[in-house]
Parts: C-alpha cells; sequence; structure tokens
C-alpha cells in the first residue's frame, strides 16, 4: 500500500540504554491482545503494563524491556 510504512520497532538494548531522556514505549501501533497469553501481539506487553505505562517509574519501564528483551520480542 502506497505510502504506509511498518512500525519502528526499538531494539530493547537501545531502549535500556541511558541515552533517552525518558523510557520509549515498545509500542508498535498494533494493538491486540492475545486471548490466550493476554499479551499484545505487537509489542509483547501485558495489558496492564500498557495501562499503566505513562504513570510508571523509568525503572519499572526498564524491568518491561528487560522482560521483553528475555522473551525475545
Amino acid at each position: 500500500m502506497a505510502g504506509s510504512r511498518a512500525p519502528r520497532r526499538i531494539d530493547p538494548a537501545d531502549a535500556l540504554s541511558a541515552d533517552w531522556e525518558s523510557v520509549p514505549s515498545p509500542c508498535v501501533s498494533v494493538c491486540r491482545l492475545d486471548a490466550d497469553t493476554r499479551l499484545c501481539t505487537g509489542c509483547g506487553r501485558h495489558i496492564d503494563e500498557i495501562r499503566d505505562w505513562s504513570r510508571m517509574t523509568d525503572d519499572a519501564k526498564r524491568a518491561v524491556w528487560r522482560r521483553l528483551q528475555a522473551a525475545g520480542w
């Protein structure tokens, strides 16, 4: 489709670096929850992590990124 681009996925190692002013969201604008795992099929986060992201501390966000990295996202 002309003009459409795949969402840019941030490498977890980049997200965990100290170069960011704030920890970036892993969202790739493909928001669908897997009925069995309750994880987003786009970013791998649990619904609670998605809901709470804007209120999470940077340390909590990094913990989510580490989990995503360990899970192969």
